[in-house]
């Protein structure tokens, strides 16, 4: 029953985020069909605005390299670099998640859910 509201819930929320977003978007004047130098006088970024050559983000940094597709410089970030950076996230998420865990186990241990018997069955 609980699962059944948290989806409708989830569904109903989504619709309106759709809307309201929408709405937002219309009367900061960033929708589609807009100009990037109207996006660019509200300081957000569309996918217009993106393509006509400005960052998606502005706070990323990366090494400049022309394209070899369309000619332009653009901001990559190595396959290695990528690699470590992916890695050290990894093993911080799985460092952050390993606490909890344990404490889980702990817990269930100690209130005699996990026992010798239930190990053998």
């Amino acid at each position: 029953l609980y699962a059944l509201a948290a989806v409708v819930w989830a569904l109903c929320f989504v619709s309106l985020w759709r809307s309201r977003q929408a709405e937002l978007a219309f009367r900061w004047g960033v929708g589609p069909g807009t100009s990037a130098a109207a996006a660019a006088a509200t300081d957000l970024i569309t996918p217009e605005a993106s393509m006509a050559g400005e960052p998606t983000r502005p706070n990323f940094v990366g090494r400049s390299r022309v394209s070899e597709v369309t000619g332009e410089v653009e901001l990559y970030i190595p396959t290695t670099e990528w690699a470590a950076r992916l890695s050290v996230s990894y093993v911080l998420t799985a460092a952050s998640l390993s606490l909890p865990v344990a404490v889980m186990i702990v817990s269930l241990n100690l209130q005699g859910y996990i026992t010798e018997e239930a190990r053998s069955v």
